[in-house]
């Protein structure tokens, strides 16, 4: 496997919403394999997004971040917060480098976590993507992807792929799937992973 043998680029909105429908949670993944980069941006505007989904709906969302962000969304991807933490519960540990120590209560729940690289529950590290700050955001995203895309959840896929479908509301269809898994199995085969 080489990514050498990867082109092309894509652009993945994907959106967390609280308990009342809020947007909480909204970032984009953009992969230009031409460059060979993965990138996550948090998006700060939870109330433009929350306003405009609720009168627009999915597309709206990805014309709303085209329009904000001057890019062009591909795909997106909605999930409730139980649904996400469902989601991350398919995961056999996700492998976290927690920068500063966490020590965060409150009354929904309590959080601790040590510094350092460590390997945690799906619950936890969604419980961590809450708590943190924008900057510590996009690198726990980044984890958290790193540990979903490697070789044995990708040779898993197509449970992994049914389970997200239904868990979320999303224009990645199985045709989608079908189309690019070969690209996603090259990436988490090679040694970068």
């Amino acid at each position: 496997y080489s990514v050498s043998e990867l082109s092309g680029k894509s652009q993945i909105l994907f959106v967390v919403q609280d308990d009342a429908g809020n947007i909480d949670l909204p970032f984009l993944v953009m992969t230009d394999f031409d460059n060979k980069t993965m990138n996550v941006k948090v998006i700060d505007d939870k109330t433009g997004l929350t306003k405009f989904y609720s009168e627009n709906g999915e597309n709206g969302l990805k014309e709303y971040v085209s329009a904000q962000l001057k890019t062009t969304v591909d795909r997106y991807v909605v999930f409730e917060n139980s649904q996400f933490k469902k989601f991350l519960s398919k995961f056999d540990g996700i492998t976290i480098d927690v920068k500063n120590k966490v020590d965060y209560k409150s009354h929904e729940f309590n959080l601790l976590l040590e510094s350092g690289k460590q390997t945690v529950s799906g619950d936890i590290a969604y419980k961590l993507l809450l708590v943190s700050d924008r900057d510590i955001l996009e690198y726990a995203l980044c984890d958290v992807i790193n540990s979903i895309l490697t070789p044995k959840h990708v040779d898993k896929s197509e449970s992994l792929f049914k389970a997200f479908v239904n868990l979320s509301s999303t224009d990645i269809s199985i045709v989608d799937y079908a189309d690019k898994i070969d690209k996603l199995r090259i990436y988490c085969y090679n040694t970068v992973c």
